[in-house]
């Protein structure tokens, strides 16, 4: 009776890690080639000056290991370099902004139908629900660490943009 529960607990146990591996990993998820991705002209592991050129009337400020780009609210677009590297490894959008043109170099940006992500980036993504920003797209090129997320409406239409080096900037859901 004791070894028929002390495996039960073996089992439940492994089971819960295997769920807690396969939801915070990116060993299980699907390749898609993001070699040529670029963000509002940005991609990441691009030098950090480029931020500075292309956007300079951006906020900066410098928080842990990272600086922090940002436009007029750090909520809406915001650009992060790693201070050691000086490498771009995080960038987000989750506000219409009309001054700027914040679309992919494939035209997908906030307002996009899921069926112009697909089309454009294909249909190897994992679906995710977060608590942050409901359900998300996640397509992930696992030769250069970066994860591409687009978060999807009621309507089915991208409404946040998130592209990150997930080596580099561990990015919470």
């Amino acid at each position: 009776m004791k070894r028929k529960f002390l495996v039960s607990i073996f089992v439940i146990i492994s089971l819960l890690a295997v769920f807690l591996l396969y939801r915070n990993t990116n060993l299980f998820d699907k390749n898609t080639d993001l070699s040529d991705l670029e963000f509002a002209g940005l991609s990441i592991h691009s030098d950090d000056k480029q931020v500075a050129h292309d956007y300079p009337d951006f906020y900066m400020t410098k928080k842990g290991k990272f600086k922090d780009y940002y436009y007029e609210d750090e909520n809406y677009f915001v650009v992060s370099s790693d201070k050691s590297t000086k490498k771009v490894v995080y960038i987000e959008n989750n506000q219409l902004i009309k001054e700027l043109n914040l679309k992919t170099n494939k035209n997908i940006g906030i307002g996009s139908t899921k069926k112009e992500v697909i089309s454009e980036y294909g249909d190897k993504y994992k679906k995710m629900n977060s608590d942050k920003y409901g359900k998300v797209m996640l397509y992930t090129d696992k030769n250069k660490h970066i994860n591409l997320a687009f978060s999807l409406n009621d309507k089915e239409k991208v409404s946040v943009v998130v592209v990150y080096d997930y080596k580099t900037y561990d990015y919470q859901w």
